[in-house]
């Protein structure tokens, strides 16, 4: 990815998402004794962390006993919450963390890889390029300016009737708290080993088989399959009730990355972001999808045009990316034509 000189001010962001936490689709209510995270069980072994608002993970992760090793995914922006993920993973299933997938680039996964210095970490060649070559540039970033954008979240005001804006308030300052909290010690640590197309690893107790969809949030997203079990580890390529970031990939090709993850047939999805849940949440992120391209059209056409978020995203969480999208996306449908759109 390039990073665009109107989109700079919105980059940190860009690995800003969290969720409000609901009891998940397998009907296990969410308890954790974490900090940063509540477990979810999916089946004997295989366990969601789903990031707590106000903690450090910002992403959801994954846990899975393989049987004779333990596999970890997305292991959160913050170190320190990575360190209770591989705590989490030891209780949970007897054993230390022999392997760690990152499914894309953005430091909201990657950060925690440090925590797991002694597994093998895994992600697509691509992924291990893109963390190469933007890891340490995203770091300065926050060195720069991360501990002025969490007093300016801690003095904002909002009305304390507003849940929504609670929640979203607590979930920037959580974000901006574990970067400032991260920084004098954090080391960007790279993958290990890298694959094309699919990888899989064999327990003595379950396979796993890790994916490459494409160019989809990134230009290279990778999911995490349980076929046997029907559980599938989605990473960004699936948002829940969260507005995903569409700047960085291939809008158009995640669509059809959505189709074919319906085809996949999992009963359990974990997203990057937001609750557990189902093929039931592909169509609103799809929908959600199609309004930000039809927006960016029309702003496209009629850069004068005013950019509204509509219902029911502008309840969704990180309800301020849709104007950054719609920007953006606008951009580089203008760049595709003859003359340039002016940036509102």
């Amino acid at each position: 990815m390039t990073y665009t000189t109107p989109l700079r001010s919105f980059l940190i962001f860009a690995c800003l998402l969290f969720c409000i936490n609901r009891p998940n689709v397998c009907g296990q209510a969410p308890q954790s004794p974490f900090r940063h995270f509540i477990i979810e069980k999916l089946t004997s072994g295989v366990f969601a962390a789903i990031h707590h608002v106000g903690g450090y993970a910002i992403c959801n992760a994954g846990i899975i006993d393989l049987g004779d090793a333990t596999m970890v995914i997305d292991p959160f922006l913050s170190p320190a919450a990575a360190e209770e993920l591989k705590r989490a993973a030891v209780e949970l299933t007897g054993k230390p963390v022999k392997f760690v997938v990152n499914t894309h680039y953005h430091s909201d996964h990657i950060r925690g890889n440090q925590a797991f210095q002694d597994a093998t970490i895994i992600s697509t060649e691509k992924t291990y390029e893109l963390i190469r070559k933007l890891g340490v540039e995203e770091i300065d970033e926050d060195r720069k300016n991360a501990a002025l954008r969490l007093e300016s979240w801690r003095e904002k005001k909002v009305d304390a009737k507003d849940e929504f804006a609670v929640q979203e308030q607590l979930g920037m300052i959580g974000y901006y708290e574990g970067i400032v909290q991260s920084l004098p010690d954090i080391r960007l640590t790279l993958p290990k080993v890298t694959f094309n197309r699919s990888l899989s690893i064999h327990g003595s107790e379950r396979s796993v088989e890790i994916i490459d969809m494409g160019e989809g949030h990134t230009a290279s997203d990778a999911v995490v399959l349980i076929d046997s079990e029907h559980i599938l580890f989605a990473g960004d390529l699936l948002f829940v009730n969260t507005q995903p970031w569409m700047m960085d990939g291939n809008p158009e090709n995640w669509f059809r990355i959505l189709d074919r993850i319906v085809d996949m047939k999992p009963e359990v999805i974990i997203p990057g972001h937001g609750p557990v849940s189902n093929t039931e949440a592909i169509a609103p992120m799809k929908s959600y999808m199609r309004t930000v391209l039809d927006a960016a059209s029309k702003l496209a056409a009629s850069p004068s045009k005013e950019i509204k978020c509509p219902p029911p995203y502008d309840r969704w969480m990180l309800s301020f990316f849709y104007t950054p999208n719609v920007l953006g996306l606008s951009k580089k449908k203008g760049k595709q034509e003859p003359g340039s759109i002016k940036r509102q």
